[in-house]
């Protein structure tokens, strides 16, 4: 992947800027951003991300009365890329693929109609993810090169993953070898770790979000639900994410650790790579309550299976019900499974893969591929004062792995 440079710079091609109609928002978002994650101590509260907020939520509602609402072919001609065919869809967004102009590059072009979306992802989600996004550069995040807005409308460049992702990775090919698992356990790890050394959670990794580029590696995507946090205290209160990958904590509706939350999902997605059979989930997510018991329970492991010892005591620990004794980032890096020699090769069968393009992904899931919050429902928990709203997600998919969302609370934390 190639990095961009920085606006100024000759050769810079995708300026990470958020452009508004005419419009400018340069260094604000970054400004902000760089500072929340640099440890600024002139934002000890947070104050600087939220500021950012405000500043876009201001900018947008000043756009509304831009007379300029071209279609999207148009719009996105006048700032150099031409759309080309779609790559997934939703209720209120679209995914094209696209290509810069002079340099022919291909990317892919997310389009979201703020007159569709619902209220609360479009004055909170989407602006924390526009302000996120385009700062971070690593080689297994999904690349956001530029931000801009018309009229009723927000266009993301990113990188394109032509690979499609690691659901329809697994479920093409059935579980996988330690040996593939753990390269890519390994390179969303890393994602992970570069995100939170940056006070920054993502709060919604499933399988679903994990890309495959060309050279079928992985890029974590989709950071809706991303936040900041600013101290090894600072815990979160609302209830994100899909059910089958969240954390008990989360379920139950108790203020949690961003960080714990992260690497709890991560290891539900280990287990999928891992044991991925007949299309469903390591955990039953048609009940919160059945899906709270269930990971209260020891792990077991299908019968018969040749998982290794060093591989189910790593998941066991990843998937702590206690959220202070799960294994941290660091840890899972230095244990043993993680350590072994990723050199060793793999069978011819196991590294030629299986090649899934945007296209074929489209065809086989007629376009549905983006995941939108669009409705709530009730958490079962086991009191009262443990339930709460959930928020779903639940596009239709065969195989139950598009779960819902979990449940959280008002104001958001």
């Amino acid at each position: 992947m190639a990095a961009s440079t920085r606006p100024g710079n000759p050769g810079n091609v995708f300026p990470c800027a958020l452009r508004i109609g005419n419009f400018s928002l340069i260094e604000t978002l970054r400004g902000c951003v760089r500072a929340k994650v640099s440890g600024s101590k002139e934002d000890p509260t947070g104050s600087l991300m939220g500021s950012s907020t405000r500043r876009l939520n201001s900018l947008i509602g000043t756009a509304t009365n831009n007379p300029f609402n071209d279609t999207d072919e148009v719009f996105m001609k006048k700032h150099g890329y031409v759309l080309g065919g779609t790559l997934g869809k939703g209720s209120y967004a679209k995914v094209k693929s696209a290509t810069k102009d002079r340099e022919r590059k291909k990317v892919a072009v997310k389009i979201m109609d703020r007159r569709k979306a619902a209220t609360e992802f479009r004055e909170k989600f989407l602006p924390r993810e526009i302000a996120i996004a385009p700062e971070l550069k690593h080689p297994n995040v999904v690349e956001t090169f530029a931000v801009y807005q018309n009229k009723d409308k927000i266009y993301m460049v990113m990188e394109l993953a032509s690979g499609g992702d690691m659901l329809r990775y697994v479920r093409a090919r059935g579980a996988l070898c330690e040996h593939s698992a753990r390269k890519f356990y390994m390179q969303m790890c890393e994602a992970l770790e570069f995100l939170h050394l940056r006070g920054i959670c993502h709060r919604d990794l499933k399988c679903e979000n994990l890309l495959l580029d060309a050279d079928s590696n992985i890029k974590l995507s989709d950071f809706g639900f991303a936040r900041s946090f600013t101290s090894e205290k600072d815990h979160s209160s609302t209830f994100c994410g899909s059910a089958a990958y969240a954390a008990p904590e989360v379920l139950q509706a108790k203020p949690y650790d961003a960080r714990a939350y992260d690497v709890w999902s991560s290891g539900v997605i280990l287990l999928v790579f891992i044991i991925f059979v007949c299309g469903f989930m390591p955990f039953d997510d048609t009940s919160i309550r059945e899906l709270i018991r269930q990971q209260s329970e020891k792990l077991k492991f299908p019968r018969g299976s040749t998982i290794s010892k060093e591989c189910r005591s790593i998941i066991r620990e990843i998937l702590n019900v206690d959220p202070k004794k799960r294994l941290k980032l660091s840890q899972i890096r230095e244990s043993d499974w993680m350590q072994r020699n990723l050199a060793v090769p793999a069978s011819a069968e196991e590294t030629e893969g299986i090649r899934i393009t945007a296209e074929e992904n489209l065809l086989e899931d007629g376009g549905d591929q983006i995941e939108e919050p669009d409705d709530v429902i009730p958490l079962e928990t086991g009191t009262q004062d443990e339930k709460s709203t959930a928020r779903s997600s639940h596009h239709a998919d065969r195989t139950r792995s598009r779960s819902r969302t979990a449940g959280r609370r008002n104001g958001d934390q």
